[in-house]
């Protein structure tokens, strides 16, 4: 979000360079014109203020002014790994898994929520790619429960998926590890609701029987 002073910064190079190509219309500018502009800017402080946490959101603005998508909310599906079972010999079944995504008008955070650990986005973007679609991408550190760190220490990865349109339905990509592990996340249903937990995350998005 644009700061106040960037803000300010451009409003008077605005004014000045409208009241300087007024004058050489022989436009008299009084030094009252400037004025107003502290004003000025404090509505447009607020304004952009607003605009960044929820009107952006409004469907209404969507496409036309505002191109990014709405991910807000969080979304339920699975987790798909390639590790393998040194004692079986087997790979995991698929996981179910939640992420809450929190974004405002210029930033997204994500986190990932299964049963056994958290993952939170270091830095996280969205970018749209020339086939219209659009992809989100994220460095993430995982922090597992006291129960299951001995087997299954913190770590950092990276994820990246890929959805379509305005409003998508689904998200899926692949994720992949400073331990050498990667997998495939598929998510496909989603709430408004935000959440820090798995538990809460499966009570308000049971995982299917």
């Amino acid at each position: 979000m644009i700061s106040r002073i960037q803000l300010t910064t451009i409003v008077y190079i605005a004014a000045a360079a409208l009241a300087l190509l007024l004058s050489l219309r022989g436009i008299a500018v009084p030094s009252e014109w400037f004025q107003p502009l502290g004003l000025v800017i404090s509505v447009l402080v607020l304004f952009l203020w607003v605009f960044e946490r929820w009107l952006w959101r409004l469907p209404f603005l969507h496409p036309w002014f505002v191109d990014t998508p709405n991910l807000r909310g969080t979304w339920q599906g699975v987790l798909s790994s390639t590790w393998v079972d040194p004692a079986s010999g087997g790979r995991l079944d698929p996981i179910s898994t939640y992420m809450v995504i929190r974004q405002t008008f210029s930033s997204i955070h994500v986190r990932l929520l299964t049963n056994e650990s958290a993952s939170d986005s270091l830095s996280a973007n969205l970018k749209k790619a020339d086939d219209g679609s659009w992809s989100l991408a994220a460095v993430y550190r995982n922090v597992p429960t006291a129960v299951v760190v001995d087997r299954s220490p913190q770590h950092f990865g990276a994820v990246v998926l890929t959805m379509r349109g305005q409003r998508p339905r689904t998200l899926e990509g692949q994720y992949w590890t400073n331990r050498h592990t990667k997998g495939d996340l598929h998510f496909t249903t989603r709430t408004r609701k935000l959440v820090d937990e798995f538990r809460a995350a499966s009570a308000i998005l049971p995982p299917p029987a």
